[in-house]
């Protein structure tokens, strides 16, 4: 099955290479799903968030610099593990992707803002997945880069730290105010986004701050509940309790461990203690059978539960950017299984556990390319009003992170 899983992987390295990347090889996050060609108006693919710019140009950039993160990690994974001639060109296209971008933001506003390159032109708006992504693709292609590029990229890395300390983790997002990101359930993220720099220097700023916020900003607590536990006690998140897409901060708070880790050994326990509750309470709740993840399943606090929901606007959710598919129900899926599997190979080698490992595996051998088409659904009437095109595309975002899963767990020699 390992020739089978390294088959298809060489399937997807060459259609991102081929398809998605761009002109400055950014990796954009989707493709028409029948041409395997760009999308464009023919998609149907509707404009969003107020922005000005159309949907077909929009929406595959809206999370490319995830997207081509997650490709430069996982190429420079192949490459640390194969020494493979294609990784590193692809590795190589994907950090040259990765400097345009930010080179826009410090053109744009200033060094170290990094922006979502709507079209591959410069933006006014940025979000801290994007940055833990790309910061995460910079630290694996690190160690195959030579040595002016390490200079280059230790560099970038402490400049979109400091970025992040200026604003005091405020950036706002189109009509959401810059209110700071430092208390709600996704923000141990910025442990991650603080602390990289330590991985490849001594910085004693970026320690400090990891300090600073573990403790007097109380991420400590914060990493160390669960959006579950939350829910347990009676808290509401958008005025309910529903998982929605809740692998990605999964993913995200497993990344953060994961580069806590490799800072220093005093992280050790911590990150452990997090795993084994992120592990508990979160990991493949929302998975189907066909390796798919249900995109939204609310909660039942009296069984301590989750349950489908009918498809329909679900009136008790608060949507304060309006976008129907945040409060819509139904039984859609996508391939956001490979982000929950991301957070079963970091659990699997922290804690040593083989049983997490192989499920993540059974998983990876589940996604074959039709996996990824944008939703997959039993009934039209689970597609939320404006994404209807979804069906029409190809996902090459969560393409990207089954790559990274798959070089990782290879890495961590669990397969």
């Amino acid at each position: 099955m390992n020739n089978l899983l390294q088959k298809r992987a060489e399937e997807f390295s060459a259609l991102i290479e081929d398809r998605a990347m761009d002109d400055v090889y950014i990796v954009r996050m989707m493709l028409d799903y029948e041409t395997r060609e760009i999308v464009t108006e023919k998609n149907n693919i509707p404009k969003i968030l107020g922005s000005d710019i159309p949907g077909h140009i929009f929406m595959p950039y809206e999370d490319a610099g995830m997207t081509t993160g997650a490709y430069l990690a996982a190429q420079s994974l192949n490459y640390q593990t194969t020494c493979s001639a294609d990784a590193l060109r692809r590795a190589k296209k994907a950090f040259s992707a990765v400097c345009y971008i930010y080179e826009l933001g410090q053109n744009g506003r200033c060094e170290g803002f990094f922006p979502k390159p709507y079209g591959a032109q410069f933006s006014e708006h940025c979000s801290r997945d994007q940055y833990l992504f790309v910061m995460s693709g910079l630290v694996e292609y690190y160690q195959i880069a030579d040595e002016n590029e390490r200079l280059q990229i230790k560099n970038m890395l402490e400049k979109m730290a400091q970025f992040w300390r200026d604003i005091n983790y405020s950036p706002g997002f189109f009509s959401m105010k810059k209110t700071p990101q430092l208390y709600d359930y996704i923000a141990p993220v910025f442990l991650g986004i603080a602390g990289m720099p330590c991985r490849l220097s001594d910085n004693e700023t970026c320690r400090k701050e990891v300090a600073r916020l573990l403790d007097e900003e109380h991420l400590r607590e914060n990493a160390l509940g669960t959006l579950r536990e939350r829910f347990r006690q009676g808290e509401l998140y958008d005025g309910a309790q529903y998982y929605r897409q809740n692998e990605n901060p999964l993913m995200m708070k497993s990344l953060a461990m994961h580069h806590l880790w490799e800072i220093s050994e005093e992280y050790h326990d911590f990150c452990r203690e997090v795993l084994q509750k992120s592990f508990y309470d979160d990991l493949f709740v929302e998975l189907a059978d066909d390796g798919l993840n249900y995109y939204i399943m609310k909660y039942k606090r009296e069984t301590d539960s989750f349950s489908m929901t009918s498809a329909g606007k679900i009136d008790e959710i608060q949507n304060p950017v309006n976008l129907p598919f945040l409060s819509w129900g139904g039984e859609r899926r996508r391939a956001g299984s490979t982000q929950s599997i991301f957070a079963a190979i970091i659990i699997a080698a922290r804690l040593g556990r083989k049983d997490i490992a192989e499920k993540a595996k059974n998983v990876l051998e589940k996604l074959t390319i039709d996996k990824f088409r944008g939703f997959t659904y039993p009934v039209q009437e689970d597609i939320p009003p404006g994404s209807e095109y979804a069906s029409s595309v190809l996902s090459c975002n969560y393409m990207s992170f089954w790559l990274r899963d798959y070089y990782l767990g290879k890495k961590f020699n669990l397969w």
